[in-house]
């Protein structure tokens, strides 16, 4: 335990037992734990380990999904899924062999409460999972446990068997609930459906940390780094950087910058700062960040800077809109190199800067050029941007990160009021995201979803890393290391009218590209070439497993290989395709880890795994065919049309059809 977990053991001699007592028996063993007035159990430890488990037995508390959904199913991997159907369609006694969960592949058992800890190497020798996870809000009980198990032997149990014993001791329920998102983010979320979920001992901790993890668990279901929206924002990069003539911001040492910098994002209570806004606007260098551009400008505010992330062609149409209504000119658009073409060419001065984990960037630029903390929302990116230009006070508004109950999630007049698409599902969806609660910026409590905790988290780190003064103005969450100040009681004091010097003398710290010039040919060329190779190294790797495993955790695991001997000639090629890969063989785990008969598995994971192998190739030839027309210098890359089924079928005409000839025909004419 000492080597395994050091900070646990150092946490023992700093916090030795304080608020209970070992109760033993006749003999000298450990039976209960004292604690005052009454014992944690009603009877004695094994004595209740043994009711509770038998009765876990027969009604284990699992997690089950409906259907496939939760996969987060894209065209590719709709493919494989249909493939698979058609598998066990073919099977007629397929409800003789087909459980309702999984019998193997099950990724996490969570057990609240240690106790004394009778019941943790029963569960690990009935219940085989990837990560057993065991938390105890209470840190004597841990102490005490030590006078009772034999770690070391429970220990090597689980490393015999490939499970991962992980602790979360003495945390409050937020912290423990957080500690296990991060577990499960580290440890991967291709096996989360099945795991079990075990109180131990009731308690409020344990009983409230279940429930807030139960909660969150339909947020696990996002995904990203899909192929075709990596597709996309290669396509993307490459057309703005021919065409754009762009300076580009990186991760550089830069001057500071005197002058302060407001980020204004549109949460709901930027309602309560727009007259602060106001006051001090001459004084700043304004940055508006995505949506919130046409809420200041209905309210006749001009911003500096607009950022901007979305790679859709709706952003074009909105921007097109307010050129048209309120003219853009003297704003400096700072973008992902990913946007959609067209979308910079209504703006004077184009910044470009790269976001760390994208294909694009792994291609086109370097993990070293790209800027941290700038997701999951366009306000971290305004306020990582504002960093990297070397701004030494920064004032947050309309950056809620969450809601307050009952109220809106964004401000009244934003674009996602009057086209709900935009937020890619309905507003009763999206309001029902807002389930988590966090210390309010101003006191109180804050409701907020897993994405907007995301984006809270992503400033507590930039807060973390940087010396820059950052204050938070808005009426939302509080962020770790920012502390909050009311716009009311803003006060500046340099002198106002200076952000075009500002903005020329962050211009000119960076480099500035003509078209055509930043992205070289030998990247492009080293893409083809590296691509011919892929195919035959990835059925290396994974047909003689195929023939002979009977489940996907070791699928999975040596994909995971594969990627880390690769990962130097094929990094841009891994990050565009990764997130559909690991969506793939979570589709499939979601059927065949079903499967009761292990013969019946095997050919099932033999079919499936073949399929998953054609549909790489096909990824692969498509991604070729689209670096050959970057090769041959096209204007525009032609849109890679979906897999489905082993076919590349027609594309559909979607709702975007005539958005998208829209731009097509202004970028002719332009």
């Amino acid at each position: 335990m000492r080597k395994k977990h050091p900070n646990i053991a150092q946490r023992i001699s700093a916090n030795p037992v304080s608020n209970s007592t070992i109760v033993f028996d006749d003999c000298g063993k450990p039976i209960n734990i004292s604690l005052g007035q009454v014992n944690l159990y009603g009877k004695d430890s094994k004595e209740y380990v043994d009711f509770q488990i038998q009765n876990f037995h027969e009604h284990p508390t699992r997690l089950a999904y409906p259907n496939p959904n939760h996969c987060n199913i894209n065209h590719t991997s709709f493919g494989l899924f249909r493939l698979m159907q058609d598998y066990i369609l073919q099977h007629d006694d397929r409800n003789e062999w087909l459980d309702n969960l999984q019998v193997v592949d099950i990724g996490y058992f969570f057990c609240f409460g240690l106790g004394l800890g009778d019941h943790i190497e029963k569960l690990l020798d009935e219940y085989k999972t990837n990560s057993f996870i065991i938390t105890e809000p209470v840190w004597d009980f841990f102490v005490h446990s030590l006078y009772n198990l034999d770690w070391a032997k429970i220990s090597k149990k689980a490393e015999e068997q490939e499970t991962n014993l992980i602790f979360c001791l003495g945390e409050t329920v937020e912290a423990t609930v957080l500690q296990i998102e991060k577990i499960i983010s580290a440890y991967g979320i291709t096996f989360l459906e099945g795991s079990f979920f075990y109180i131990h001992y009731p308690s409020w901790e344990n009983e409230k940390a279940l429930d807030r993890l139960k909660g969150r668990m339909d947020s696990f279901s996002i995904s990203s780094g899909f192929f075709e929206d990596e597709i996309d924002m290669c396509s993307n990069t490459y057309a703005n950087m021919r065409r754009e003539r762009f300076t580009y911001i990186k991760a550089q040492r830069v001057l500071h910058q005197d002058t302060p910098a407001f980020i204004v994002a549109s949460g709901p209570s930027l309602e309560r700062n727009i007259e602060h806004i106001k006051k001090w606007r001459d004084h700043v260098v304004l940055f508006s960040a995505g949506s919130t551009l046409k809420i200041l400008l209905q309210n006749g505010i001009r911003p500096d800077i607009h950022i901007e992330n979305e790679n859709v062609p709706q952003v074009f149409a909105i921007l097109k809109g307010l050129n048209e209504q309120y003219g853009l000119q003297g704003i400096t658009l700072c973008a992902s190199t990913t946007i959609y073409p067209g979308v910079a060419s209504f703006f004077d001065d184009v910044w470009f800067y790269s976001r760390p984990g994208l294909s694009s960037t792994s291609i086109f630029a370097s993990a070293d050029d790209a800027l941290h903390d700038t997701g999951p929302l366009v306000a971290n990116s305004a306020s990582a941007i504002a960093v990297a230009c070397g701004f030494r006070n920064i004032y947050l508004f309309g950056v809620d990160c969450g809601k307050l109950p009952g109220k809106a999630t964004h401000h009244k007049d934003t674009v996602y009021n009057e086209d709900e698409a935009l937020l890619g599902m309905s507003a009763t969806e999206f309001e029902d995201m807002f389930s988590r609660r966090v210390p309010g910026n101003f006191g109180g409590e804050v409701l907020t979803s897993r994405f907007h905790d995301m984006s809270r988290l992503a400033f507590n780190s930039l807060s973390a890393r940087t010396k820059m003064q950052i204050y938070n103005c808005s009426y939302g969450a509080a962020l770790d290391g920012i502390p909050p100040l009311s716009s009311a009681r803003i006060s500046l004091t340099n002198t106002p009218g200076q952000q075009k010097q500002v903005l020329e003398r962050i211009q000119n710290q960076f480099i500035t590209y003509e078209p055509k010039t930043f992205i070289t040919a030998d990247r492009i060329e080293r893409m083809v070439d590296d691509l011919d190779a892929f195919k035959e190294s990835m059925h290396t790797a994974l047909e003689e497993l195929i023939e002979t495993t009977d489940n996907f955790t070791s699928i999975d695991s040596a994909l995971d290989t594969y990627w880390k001997d690769h990962l130097k000639e094929l990094r841009g090629y891994m990050t565009m395709t990764a997130g559909t890969y690991s969506t793939m063989v979570r589709l499939a785990s979601f059927l065949g880890s079903r499967i009761k008969k292990e013969d019946v598995r095997k050919a099932f994971i033999k079919h499936t795994m073949y399929k998953f192998l054609e549909i790489c190739d096909w990824m692969a030839d498509r991604t070729q065919d689209i670096f050959v027309q970057m090769k041959e210098d096209h204007a525009t890359i032609a849109s890679v049309a979906p897999y489905e089924g082993g076919f590349d079928k027609v594309q559909d005409v979607s709702l975007d059809a005539d958005l998208q000839a829209e731009v097509e025909a202004y970028l002719e004419e332009i």
